[in-house]
């Protein structure tokens, strides 16, 4: 409930902080708020103090990976994630080093990273995804194709997968593939319209596809 209240809330953190100014976890939690509201001095300052105190924290690595990400500095995110990856491999880990590496174009090591995600964890949904946009960058668009085909046949309600699954008919010119694809289209994106607080998506134009 506090967190639904920014101001109070990093009131709250402050105030932590300087009661405790060696607790990681206020620095890291005033962090994670400041990032969330686009206060990016004062979530530079958080996460440096808080990996100040706790340098072998891996999440800590992986929300200051993600930071970076939002600050435009994709080569500084590959290196917390790294260290992320070396603390405590995890499938979060192994994907985000994915899309800083793709940021940066590195894009065979990319593609290295997202398999070792998939290994960890074969259920994601958000790797395959990423994966597949590796390949469509790199103009394999069967490749694409397949991951995407196979995630929705496990997650047939994600309307990500969905949408972009639409973009990349379109690209291929595979009307009929699309024809027969939009109404699951539909359901998806009517489902995800329910939703109280649905994750953001990406804005494209499957919906307006000629049939």
């Amino acid at each position: 409930q506090l967190l639904q209240q920014p101001q109070a809330a990093r009131a709250a953190f402050e105030q932590a902080i300087a009661l405790q100014p060696e607790l990681a976890l206020a620095h890291h939690n005033l962090a994670k708020l400041a990032l969330a509201e686009g206060w990016m001095g004062i979530a530079e300052q958080a996460f440096q103090r808080a990996l100040l105190l706790q340098p072998g924290n891996a999440e800590l690595h992986l929300d200051y990976g993600d930071a970076c990400l939002r600050f435009g500095a994709p080569q500084r995110a590959v290196e917390h994630y790294r260290l992320a990856t070396r603390l405590a491999p995890s499938a979060r880990a192994y994907n985000c080093l994915g899309i800083a590496l793709q940021a940066l174009g590195k894009l065979d090591l990319a593609r290295t990273s997202y398999l070792r995600a998939l290994k960890l964890d074969p259920e994601s949904t958000s790797t395959p995804i990423n994966l597949a946009q590796l390949h469509e960058r790199q103009g394999d668009l069967d490749a694409a194709r397949a991951l995407y085909e196979t995630l929705l046949a496990r997650h047939p309600d994600d309307t990500r997968s969905h949408l972009q699954l639409a973009a990349l008919y379109r690209k291929q010119v595979d009307w009929p593939s699309a024809a027969a694809h939009h109404p699951a289209l539909c359901r998806a994106l009517e489902n995800y319209l329910q939703q109280d607080d649905p994750e953001p998506l990406p804005l494209l134009h499957a919906m307006a596809m000629p049939l």
